[in-house]
């Protein structure tokens, strides 16, 4: 045994060297993605600026989705990629996916992508999973609501669209309502 009574330690931070729970923007991103569910519906923000799934005619621009990568330097243990989801508006704003204090999905707009977000939740952050064994799907688990992920229901009143919302899901597990593909 020794004795280390008496002996000081010193650490030197410099700026840049303390880690934080946050989000720094990456310089990936991806563009002009469509973004389909296992329904073969594509996700649109429709004239009401609502997030819908249907079925596509053709590409329509409001069909068009954004994906902003984020480094993750959050220590909550969470998998997957942190990212943001959204479509530019002929305004030049941006739609964020986003989910609000009632678990629900809505557009949140924003002038620009930020380029920290000094949290460990935000309303439009999302962990982007791969779906095991499978080519192109992910999952997208909120970082607000842990074990909750996109996904679509089908619309009561109109069969033919989907609304997207968030479902509950149990770690490790895959649930094909939230199961999305994106392609060009």
């Amino acid at each position: 045994m020794h004795d280390i009574s008496g002996v000081t330690t010193c650490f030197s931070i410099k700026d840049g060297d303390l880690v934080d729970d946050s989000f720094a923007k990456s310089v990936y991103q991806a563009c002009g993605l469509l973004i389909r569910g296992n329904n073969n519906k594509f996700l649109v923000l429709s004239d009401e600026n609502e997030f819908k799934a249907q079925t596509l005619t053709g590409t329509q621009p409001e069909c068009k989705f954004n994906i902003q990568f984020y480094n993750d330097s959050t220590l909550d243990g969470r998998n997957g990629r942190p990212v943001m989801l959204y479509a530019n508006k002929a305004n030049g704003k941006k739609m964020m996916v986003s989910c609000n204090d009632r678990h629900e999905i809505v557009p949140e707009e924003m002038e620009q992508l930020p380029a920290a977000i000094g949290v460990q939740r935000h309303s439009a952050v999302f962990y982007r999973t791969e779906v095991p064994f499978s080519k192109s799907n992910y999952m997208l688990e909120s970082s607000m609501y842990q074990n909750n992920f996109l996904g679509f229901k089908q619309e009561e009143s109109n069969h033919t669209l989907s609304k997207l919302v968030l479902f509950p899901v149990g770690k490790d597990e895959v649930d094909d309502r939230c199961v999305i593909n994106f392609s060009q």
